[in-house]
């Protein structure tokens, strides 16, 4: 059999196959999923999330061209669903103006990350952003104020509630609407940042919220702590040019100005307002804090009131004159004006609950704060306020329980230990001086050996107190501190001891303020001075009590009055409570009856 035209090892084959071309379906196959992902990308470009914020009191309304007016509520978030692309929104309400901005990312990250997008009406809000890890942890606390608009590139929880639990092992970004006290965000930010970044924000909130005293009060003490007196100062000023006349600010001003060296060029200063405006009530109560004589004060006072009745601090300032000279159930009268007028303002709720525990009112106030404290169960101050009631009472069983109470629920809430300032107060309130001795003689937190020093003094053990608190300490700023010292030297008979703290509190005294140095003198003096001159002195009654005590020890001559004045001043249930109680006795409610 011939093979000749016969191709060897072939198989069949048929003239209409057709070969596969896989260039060619691979490259349809990329095109079609490159135009599926321009497609998808494109998708995202066409909504996105503007959020709308806003920190003002008052609504306000955002207009966008071509969609529908948005109103926006103070403390609430608003979304408004947009394209990619560049906008001018019109915002009306709290303020007039229009606010470029844009709403763009990259084509990749469309994919690859979340971001967010927020309109901040007039930078008024505040806002954070933080951490939040697989266990639920928060960290890196961010604060975001003062911009219009701000952007994030890839936001996880964008004003959303932090969840109970996080799927999966990544950490999270969270970013929302801070709706706590500001002051929380300062402190948050006073421990993670620069000293700056925090004054930035107590500077930001207060020209937006000018009537938030406790702000302004702890951006002056934390500005203080970290020698920022010249930008304080400078941001006072700007304060006090602000009209209507805003007290809080012009107190602040006052009292980081309030040396010996410039008082005459304060009272220059106030006289000129005056001048300018001599019916001003807040400027005639302004002027009269000035004086280092009450009864030149209270003339002040009075005109002040005769020009405006609602104005609170000058009843504040009556109320401090009155408790002053032991007139409490008046004292009492003047605060409760104050504090209804601002009951914002926490120095008047100290001084309402001064006047009420000096009129012996512990029935009525302890059912009003174990109340309080059921509502706040941490406030420390409402705590050292049942506490002080309870020990005024003579319920120092009671007192004891308010330290029980507060520990254990502060262990339940915190992982870490309780403050000591609590039970330390409530233990000197009740004079339990040998279980504060037993506490914290071993103790070497501060508050704890500031505890062991108040008890060695009262016990009369103030040779080991000296361990602790030396005469010449260059650590403590309080000349009332060295008056006290002085005081229970004296009663030691420790003439040498005496005399040497006396000469450091009157050096000190001589250069903090006015009316300080002014008691300096009354105080040095060889001669005893009348009562109507200690009396005279615009201090709070505390204070004016240690003084008191101080003379009655170095006079003894005229001990009975001054000691019958101290009696009445001797309230507040801190160190040197019993101290002064000692010299001058117990009781006071002297005119309470």
């Amino acid at each position: 059999m011939s093979t000749k035209n016969s191709p060897k090892n072939s198989s069949p084959t048929h003239s209409n196959d057709k070969k596969v071309n896989f260039p060619v379906i691979i490259g349809s196959v990329a095109a079609i999923i490159a135009v599926a992902i321009v497609g998808w990308n494109m998708s995202i470009t066409e909504s996105r999330s503007l959020y709308v914020v806003s920190g003002f009191e008052k609504p306000a309304i955002i207009q966008l061209p071509g969609m529908e007016a948005v109103g926006i509520a103070p403390g609430k978030v608003r979304t408004i669903r947009l394209a990619e692309g560049d906008y001018e929104a019109t915002i009306s309400g709290p303020i007039t103006n229009t606010l470029k901005f844009s709403v763009r990312t990259s084509f990749m990250d469309r994919f690859t990350k979340k971001p967010a997008w927020v309109l901040n009406v007039g930078g008024s809000a505040l806002l954070f952003s933080e951490t939040i890890d697989p266990f639920g942890e928060q960290s890196e606390f961010t604060p975001y104020y003062g911009e219009p608009f701000v952007s994030w590139l890839n936001v996880d929880l964008p004003f959303t509630e932090l969840p109970d639990k996080i799927q999966g092992k990544k950490s999270l970004t969270r970013i929302g609407l801070f709706k706590g006290p500001v002051i929380e965000a300062l402190v948050a930010v006073a421990r993670s940042a620069p000293p700056e970044e925090a004054l930035n924000l107590a500077e930001w909130h207060l020209r937006l919220h000018r009537d938030d005293s406790r702000m302004l009060s702890e951006y002056v003490g934390f500005s203080q702590s970290i020698n920022q007196g010249e930008r304080l100062q400078k941001f006072l000023i700007e304060g006090t040019e602000v009209r209507p006349v805003e007290i809080d600010w012009h107190r602040a001003y006052q009292d980081l100005l309030l040396s010996p060296e410039q008082h005459g060029s304060l009272i220059a200063e106030y006289d000129g307002l005056l001048k300018k405006d001599p019916n001003n009530s807040s400027l005639l109560y302004l002027r009269g804090r000035l004086c280092i004589s009450q009864r030149q004060a209270l003339d002040y006072y009075n005109k002040s009131l005769m020009t405006s009745f609602n104005n609170a601090f000058t009843h504040f300032a009556m109320a401090s004159a009155h408790a002053g000279s032991g007139e409490w159930q008046t004292a009492n009268s003047s605060i409760r004006v104050a504090r209804s007028l601002r009951p914002d303002i926490l120095l008047f709720q100290n001084t309402l609950f001064e006047t009420r525990l000096a009129m012996g009112d512990y029935e009525e106030m302890e059912g009003e704060l174990l109340k309080a404290v059921q509502q706040v169960p941490l406030d420390i101050t409402l705590n050292i306020f049942l506490g002080d009631v309870l020990a005024a009472a003579k319920k120092h069983d009671l007192a004891k329980q308010v330290c029980d109470a507060f520990e254990s629920r502060w262990s339940q809430t915190y992982d870490q230990p309780p403050p000591k300032s609590l039970r330390s107060r409530i233990l000197y309130s009740i004079g339990d001086f040998d279980t504060m001795v037993k506490l914290y003689a071993q103790d070497r937190n501060n508050d704890a050996q500031s505890a062991y020093f108040e008890a060695l003094v009262e016990l009369g053990r103030l040779e080991e107190a000296l361990t602790i608190s030396p005469i010449d300490d260059t650590g403590s700023a309080d000349p009332f501190h060295f008056l006290a010292y002085a005081t229970a030297w004296k009663l030691a008979g420790n003439e040498e001891k005496f005399q040497t703290c006396s000469k450091r509190a009157f050096e000190m005294l001589k250069s903090t303020r006015p009316d300080f140095a002014l008691i300096a003198d009354l105080l040095a003096d060889n001669e005893a001075p009348d009562l109507s001159e200690v009396i005279d002195v615009p201090v709070q009654p505390k204070l004016k009590a240690i003084i008191l005590v101080y003379l009655a020890a170095k006079f003894p001559a005229n001990k009975s009055e001054y000691a019958d004045m101290a009696r009445k001043l001797n309230v507040e249930r801190s160190y040197p409570f019993h101290l002064i109680a000692k010299v001058a006795g117990t009781e006071t409610r002297a005119d309470a009856k």
